[in-house]
């Protein structure tokens, strides 16, 4: 493997890395609504955690996207590579 393709498979590396961390953040923050919207069900009205479950579920649908967002780029990217030779089949 020459240098240009071992640069390039450590950009993709970083780039799945960094991807890594935001789905981990993600996943993060959805835990921390689902633990504020139990405990709305648990303490307040079912109308107000009902109204919090819609913008958790509208997070979730929003996290979903950027996820699938993430997946096709890496694909992309991984698929370029191969093109150019630079990576080697996953």
């Amino acid at each position: 493997m020459n240098n240009h393709q071992l640069t390039a498979l450590e950009t993709l590396e970083q780039r799945s890395q960094r991807n890594l961390k935001n789905l981990e953040q993600a996943y993060h923050e959805l835990h921390v609504a689902w633990v504020v919207l139990k405990e709305s069900y648990e303490g307040q009205g079912a109308e107000e955690a009902d109204m919090q479950f819609q913008v958790l579920a509208g997070q979730v649908t929003e996290y979903q996207h950027v996820l699938e967002k993430l997946m096709m780029q890496c694909s992309q990217e991984i698929a370029e590579l191969k093109e150019r030779g630079e990576a080697h089949a996953t």
